[in-house]
């Protein structure tokens, strides 16, 4: 921090707030969601009060909370947005992909 303090000459300060996500808010966004275009599918599942997904039944993975309805996997750096109407915005590599949970 200091030396970023020191390189733009004012101070710097990073936020680590953390966001502690509501059993009930999680609940609602658990389920199948699927691609129209390219028919893939994941699948969003909670477990003590964390959320994991997986796509076309492969392995699950845990999504760490960054704020509400927004979630990432911090291994891969991919993004998961839950919009209302049951939209998911997934990113990845700079892409995003919309799902619709069914």
């Amino acid at each position: 921090m200091l030396a970023l303090s020191n390189y733009f000459n004012k101070p710097y300060t990073i936020n680590f707030e953390a966001y502690e996500p509501v059993k009930e808010d999680l609940e609602m966004i658990t389920g199948i969601y699927k691609n129209h275009e390219n028919q893939e599918v994941i699948t969003i599942s909670l477990n003590n009060k964390r959320l994991y997904a997986n796509f076309n039944n492969q392995s699950l993975f845990l999504l760490e909370p960054t704020s509400k309805n927004k979630f990432e996997n911090i291994w891969e750096g991919n993004k998961f947005d839950f919009q209302l109407k049951n939209e998911l915005i997934f990113e990845a590599n700079g892409k995003q992909i919309k799902f619709y949970k069914f």
